[in-house]
């Protein structure tokens, strides 16, 4: 029976390397997601495609990518949920309204109204996207 443990223990230093690559988490976060990767590796290793080493890096690499895409897509939802929680107060101050350029001033009163990024980007002309780029923007001048 092969022992995970020891295993897992003689590649922390394979873990650690990679998990200082990445951004925004703690480092602790990556080395458990690397942990993660190595049992993976273990679990799908076949000694006639590659050495061990080649496939644990590359399982590590993958569970740390899932990782931080995991956590980039969680910070930009709060993000745009948190912006139309601000967009959608009740009644912008004019001082606010005077910051704000015609377009955003229709994005505005068009969130107000509840509509939906689809249509906002249809009335101005351009994609959902740019619609989420805008509505960030103002968020930070109101």
């Amino acid at each position: 029976m092969i022992d995970e443990n020891k295993i897992i223990i003689d590649n922390f230093s394979l873990i650690n390397n990679m998990a200082l690559g990445f951004p925004y988490r703690d480092r602790e976060d990556y080395i458990q997601v690397g942990r993660i990767g190595v049992l993976k590796a273990i679990r799908s290793f076949n000694p006639k495609r590659a050495k061990f080493t080649t496939h644990a890096t590359n399982c590590v690499r993958n569970e740390m990518i899932r990782e931080y895409n995991r956590h980039q897509k969680y910070y930009s939802n709060n993000i745009h949920c948190s912006l139309d929680h601000i967009i959608m107060k009740p009644e912008p101050t004019p001082l606010e309204l005077d910051m704000l350029t015609r377009d955003e001033r229709l994005i505005v009163d068009m969130r107000l109204n509840n509509e939906s990024y689809r249509k906002i980007a249809h009335e101005l002309g351009c994609s959902r996207n740019k619609v989420r780029r805008m509505l960030t923007k103002i968020g930070y001048k109101i």
